[in-house]
C-alpha cells in the first residue's frame, strides 16, 4: 500500500507484533494498550483540524475544523459538511438490540434508553474533501450524552441510501460488497486507534477466510490500523467544549461537551480504500450512520445508533461519453473514444457507443486527478469531432461524469435518371429532396439537380443532411410531359444513394402528353361552326372552325387555336359537348 496521507506529525512506539496478532483471530484489538502508532492535528495535504479533540478552527496549527475561529458560528464552515442528531435520549430513543453484531447485516432495531454504562450517542459529522495532495481526507466526529471512560464507535459508509434500498428493518440500508467501516476505539487516554474494514461477499469472490471476526460470509473483511498505517489521526476532547452547530434536524445549539464526549478523525481516504476489492476501484457511498459497540471486541454487541445520514463520498466518478449527430441531435452508434490521464499519460481505457449514443460500458471507476477524452473512431459517414475534452476529477465532481460529442455528418449524394415513356432521355427536370413526414413529403430542402438532355442524369452532391429517410419530388416538368411518381429514399452519410427505400433504381419516367382537338360540323353546310366544349367536368374552349389545306390527319394535329386543349393526360375521359 502507498504511503501518500502520512500525517504531518508522528509519534510512533513500536511494541512488537504479538500485541495485535494474537487478537486478530477473535477481531480483537488492543487499542487501549497501545499509546497512539501516529499524532497530530491535521492530515498530509489538510488543513482541517481533525486530530487536536476540539471543534474550534486554528487552534492547533491548521485553519479549519468543525466550527469557525470565532467559536460561535452556528454553520459548519467543514468542507462538504453533514450532520446527524440522534433521537432524544429516553425511551424514545432507538437502539440495536437482541444481541446484534456488526457482522449482521440487517441488526434489529429496538426503542427504549441506553444503559448508563453505554454509550449514549446524540451527534455525528461528517466532512470530505480534496487535499493538496490529491488525496481523498475524510473528517468524522461523534457526540454522546454521558461521560465514560473509553469509546468505541463505528462509522458506517453504505453505497446504497437507506431510502433507496432499506434492508429488512427499514431503518440501515441494504449492504452491499465494498461497503466501509471505520472503527474508532479510546481506551481512556491517548489518541484513538482508528481502523477500516470492506463489507465482503460471495457473489463478489469473497472467502470466508478473509473475514476479520466472523466464520461465514457476508461479514467485515480483515481490519487495517489506519492510524498505524499513519493514514488516519484522531483525538477526544480533554476539557469542556461548547458546540454551536445547528443544522437540518438538530436542536439549536449551542451544546456543553464534557471531557471525554467529543471525538473526531481524519482519514486519507485515497490509501484507506487502498485493497477494498471492488472490480473498479471506484468506491462511492451515499449513505453515513454511527453506531457504538458494547467494548473494544469487534465482536461484541452494537447499542445504540444514529440513522444515517445521506451523503457523497467517493474516491471516484464514473465517466462515459455520449455521441450525437451536429445536425438533428439524434445518438449516433460506433463512436470510439479514448480517456487518458493528463497527470500520468496513462491510458485509462476505451469505449465505443451504441445506439443510445452512450458507450456500451463507461470506464468505471475514475479516480481523483486530471484526464481528456478523445475520439479516436467516428461512426461510419462521420467526420470525427476533432477537439479532446479535459476535464478534473475530485471530491465535488458529480457522478457520473458525461462528455457530449457532436459530429457531423460526411456530404451525401443522389444520383437519379430521367426519362420518358419510351426510354429516351429527358432534360429540364428539376428534382428536390424533401423531407419525410409520416410517409409522405414533408419540406423542401434546398438539395436540387436537373436533369441532362443527352443521357438524362441528374445529380445532387454534397448534401449536409441527417442520415434517414426522405423523398425526391419532381419540382418542375418539362414542357409536354407528365409528372413523374415522386420515390421515398434513405440518406446515409458520406454515401451514394442510387436507389429508392425499396431498392428499386431512381428512374423516373415522365409519359408524354396529348392534344384533344374537337371539331363542330354543320351538316346542311358542310362547314365548321364554334361551340362550346368540356370534359373532365370543366369548359375549355370553343370547337376549332378551320383546318388547313391538305387536310391530312398529321395536319390536324398542328391546329392551334379555339378548341386545342394542350397537355390533356392519356386515358379515358367523360367528356360532353355542348353546342350553343
Amino acid at each position: 500500500m502507498r504511503r501518500i496521507g502520512r500525517l504531518t506529525k508522528t509519534n510512533r512506539l513500536v511494541l512488537g507484533s504479538l500485541l495485535l496478532a494474537s487478537g486478530s483471530a477473535l477481531g480483537l484489538y488492543a487499542s487501549s494498550l497501545v499509546v497512539s502508532a501516529a499524532t497530530g492535528s491535521t492530515l498530509s495535504g489538510s488543513t482541517f483540524e481533525s486530530g487536536d479533540g476540539d471543534l474550534i478552527a486554528a487552534t492547533s496549527g491548521g485553519t479549519n475544523d468543525w466550527v469557525a475561529a470565532s467559536g460561535t458560528n452556528h454553520t459548519s464552515p467543514a468542507p462538504s459538511f453533514v450532520g446527524k442528531q440522534d433521537k432524544p435520549s429516553g425511551s424514545s430513543d432507538d437502539a440495536f438490540g437482541q444481541g446484534s453484531k456488526e457482522d449482521i447485516a440487517c441488526p434489529t432495531v429496538v426503542s427504549g434508553s441506553i444503559p448508563p454504562n453505554k454509550s449514549d450517542l446524540t451527534r455525528f459529522y461528517v466532512a470530505h474533501e480534496f487535499g493538496s495532495n490529491n488525496d481523498v481526507l475524510l473528517y468524522l466526529a461523534w457526540e454522546r450524552a454521558n461521560v465514560l471512560g473509553n469509546a468505541n464507535m463505528d462509522f458506517e459508509f453504505d453505497q446504497n441510501r437507506a431510502a433507496d434500498a432499506p434492508c429488512a428493518n427499514g431503518v440501515t440500508p441494504m449492504r452491499k460488497a465494498g461497503d466501509l467501516l471505520i472503527t474508532f476505539d479510546f481506551g481512556g487516554s491517548g489518541q484513538p486507534d482508528i481502523g477500516r474494514l470492506f463489507w465482503l461477499t460471495a457473489a463478489a469472490g469473497n472467502t470466508a477466510s478473509q473475514c476479520f471476526a466472523s466464520s461465514s460470509l457476508p461479514c467485515w473483511g480483515k481490519r487495517v490500523d489506519l492510524s498505524a498505517a499513519g493514514e488516519a489521526n484522531g483525538a477526544v476532547n480533554t476539557t469542556t467544549l461548547s458546540d454551536p452547530l445547528t443544522f437540518t434536524g438538530s436542536t439549536p445549539g449551542p451544546v456543553s461537551l464534557p471531557a471525554g464526549t467529543f471525538g473526531e478523525a481524519g482519514i486519507d481516504l485515497t490509501t484507506a480504500l487502498s485493497g477494498s476489492g471492488t472490480s473498479s476501484g471506484c468506491n462511492t457511498f451515499g449513505s453515513a450512520d454511527l453506531n457504538s459497540r458494547s467494548s473494544s471486541s469487534f465482536t461484541s454487541e452494537i447499542k445504540d445508533f444514529i440513522a444515517p445520514a445521506t451523503v457523497s463520498v467517493s474516491n471516484c466518478v464514473e465517466v462515459n461519453a455520449y455521441k450525437y449527430d451536429s445536425t438533428n441531435n439524434n445518438p449516433l452508434a460506433g463512436a470510439t473514444f479514448t480517456l487518458t490521464n493528463t497527470d500520468t499519460s496513462a491510458t485509462v481505457g476505451t469505449c465505443t457507443t451504441d445506439s443510445t449514443g452512450y458507450c456500451t460500458h463507461d470506464f468505471g471507476g475514475v479516480a481523483f486527478g486530471n484526464y481528456k477524452l478523445c475520439e479516436t473512431t467516428a461512426p461510419v459517414g462521420y467526420n470525427a469531432d476533432s477537439s479532446c475534452q479535459s476535464f478534473t476529477v475530485g471530491p465535488g465532481t458529480t457522478s457520473p461524469v458525461i462528455l457530449r460529442f457532436s459530429d457531423t455528418p460526411k456530404p451525401e449524394s443522389v444520383v437519379l435518371t430521367k426519362e420518358d415513356d419510351t426510354g429516351a432521355p429527358l432534360g429540364g427536370a428539376v428534382f428536390t429532396i424533401y423531407t419525410n413526414s409520416s410517409g409522405a413529403p414533408g419540406t423542401a430542402t434546398t438539395y436540387t439537380c436537373t436533369s441532362q438532355a443527352v443521357d438524362g442524369s441528374c445529380t445532387i452532391d454534397n448534401i449536409a443532411l441527417a442520415g434517414g429517410d426522405y423523398w425526391l419530388v419532381e419540382t418542375t416538368t418539362p414542357s409536354g410531359y407528365g409528372t413523374a411518381t415522386s420515390a421515398e429514399i434513405v440518406l446515409t452519410p458520406g454515401d451514394k444513394t442510387t436507389t429508392d427505400i425499396n431498392g428499386n433504381p431512381l428512374t423516373f419516367q415522365d409519359p408524354r402528353l396529348f392534344k384533344i382537338i374537337t371539331l363542330v360540323c354543320n351538316e346542311a353546310t358542310g362547314s365548321l361552326i364554334g361551340g362550346s366544349v368540356s370534359y373532365d367536368g370543366g369548359t375549355s374552349a370553343t370547337s376549332a372552325t378551320t383546318l388547313p389545306s391538305g387536310d391530312t390527319g398529321a395536319s390536324i394535329c398542328t391546329i392551334t387555336g379555339g378548341g386545342v386543349d394542350p397537355d390533356v393526360h392519356a386515358g379515358p375521359h367523360a367528356s360532353s359537348i355542348n353546342i350553343s
